[in-house]
């Protein structure tokens, strides 16, 4: 067989890893599909994958795939299980900066490494001193890189709703970004190639700023419109049972 030329190889190289991440979508829907139906099981399962075929042909979507399954399969984990949830944390945040050394323009990565960091302050709030400044930078970076991407501002505005007033934080600071976030998801293609998540999420958390604010009735409105679009949704599902309860 003859050899593609150097040239070629170069000029094709995106076009092929372009293919290669469009005949994985089942995929990644397989994995978003568990992460909005909770399952840890599942995700533990394409996490293994995930962690051998992070070297394969595409293997920067790959680690950020990684990251994210990492970050959806943390917070779903028992307490009791603590430190194997920091080490989800951990092998994220890992993931992500070796894949921007190879490529700091992705800024998928940036806003995801932005929230990993985010969550482990939330696991060990001690680590805000170090970890705060990289929450910030993080996200000016993704920002600065694609403005019209809409999950910057959603881990953005998430992050924001943990920060106190006092340091630029609060739910009418979060609630600013997860708007600007919900704009964005409404001009972006629902069929859009992975990374596209976020569209459930947006609404779960503006539910979440409402019910910081004390406004029940604007909560559960965000979690019914999350489960008219996914009726499988199992946080907003939890949420509004929350309400119900109290």
């Amino acid at each position: 067989m003859r050899a593609v030329p150097l040239f070629a190889a170069v000029v094709l190289l995106p076009a092929l890893l372009a293919a290669a991440a469009a005949e994985n979508s089942s995929f990644y829907a397989e994995i978003e599909r568990a992460a909005v139906r909770r399952e840890p099981d599942r995700l533990a399962e394409y996490r293994e994958i995930l962690r051998r075929e992070a070297a394969g042909p595409v293997p920067d979507l790959r680690a950020y795939t990684l990251a994210y399954v990492n970050s959806r399969l943390s917070p779903i984990l028992p307490e009791s299980r603590k430190a194997e949830r920091s080490r989800l944390l951990q092998e994220a945040q890992a993931a992500l900066q070796a894949s921007l050394r190879r490529n700091p323009g992705d800024a998928e990565s940036h806003a995801l490494l932005g929230s990993i960091y985010g969550a482990q302050i939330s696991l060990s709030p001690l680590k805000a001193i170090t970890l705060g400044p990289r929450v910030a930078a993080a996200f000016a970076e993704a920002e600065k890189l694609a403005p019209a991407n809409p999950r910057v501002p959603l881990q953005k505005g998430i992050s924001l709703l943990f920060v106190p007033r006092a340091l630029g934080g609060g739910p009418e600071s979060a609630e600013k970004e997860l708007r600007r976030a919900e704009a964005l998801f409404a001009q972006e293609p629902a069929a859009k190639t992975w990374p596209n998540w976020g569209r459930l999420d947006v609404l779960a958390w503006l539910g979440q700023v409402r019910a910081r604010q004390g406004d029940s009735a604007g909560a559960r409105t965000f979690y019914r419109q999350a489960l008219v679009l996914d009726p499988g949704y199992v946080w907003a599902s939890l949420l509004l049972d929350q309400l119900d309860r109290r």
